[in-house]
């Protein structure tokens, strides 16, 4: 591939859609029912989350903050009845983590993380056709803005590059085995 003709990246002064990307989205949602269905979670009295996972760096604030503005987007009560709730449980494998659905909360946690500094790659397990297990993987950034608050990204410097093709690599390599040992894989 011959890439002495390629064009100088622009200025980031003429980077005209970044203001755009960072300002927040704004939801629109048409639900009409007001029913549940069995195996369905009840929120209409509303949702709030609770973070007892330890987190002394804050890396979880901004996934907190922005999960409960789109539940306040949604116009549901964002200190309701139904339990969100990020906790620090003991698994077989380190930072292996589960999904518990229960009628009154809801567990979320990531299957395994992998990171290379700021850069990191969270592997998630979801039901897809026929209950058949289904992997996707999530790529941020972590950084601190001009308030020292933690936030997250999923665009990257040109310096993050080689740390998020390590940490892929390294979930392709942990989803590869996980699937040739027919999901029972703990590495």
């Amino acid at each position: 591939m011959n890439c002495s003709n390629e064009p100088q990246q622009p200025n980031q002064k003429d980077w005209k859609f970044i203001k755009e990307l960072s300002e927040p989205v704004n939801f629109h949602f048409n639900w009409t029912r007001s029913s549940i269905n069995s195996n369905e979670a009840d929120l209409s009295q509303g949702v709030s989350i609770k973070n007892d996972f330890p987190d002394p760096e804050h890396r979880l604030e901004t996934a907190c903050e922005d999960l409960n503005n789109f539940f306040a987007d949604s116009g549901l009560i964002t200190n309701g009845d139904y339990k969100i709730i990020i906790q620090k449980i003991d698994t077989e494998c380190f930072e292996s983590y589960r999904l518990d659905v229960s009628e009154d909360s809801c567990k979320m946690q990531p299957v395994k993380k992998f990171s290379a500094g700021a850069v990191q790659a969270s592997v998630w397990k979801s039901q897809g056709k026929n209950d058949k297990e289904t992997f996707s993987v999530s790529i941020e950034k972590r950084y601190k803005d001009k308030d020292e608050k933690w936030k997250s990204t999923n665009y990257l410097n040109s310096y993050d590059i080689p740390k998020a093709q390590l940490i892929l690599a390294e979930a392709f390599r942990y989803l590869n085995l996980k699937i040739s040992d027919g999901g029972n894989n703990n590495a």
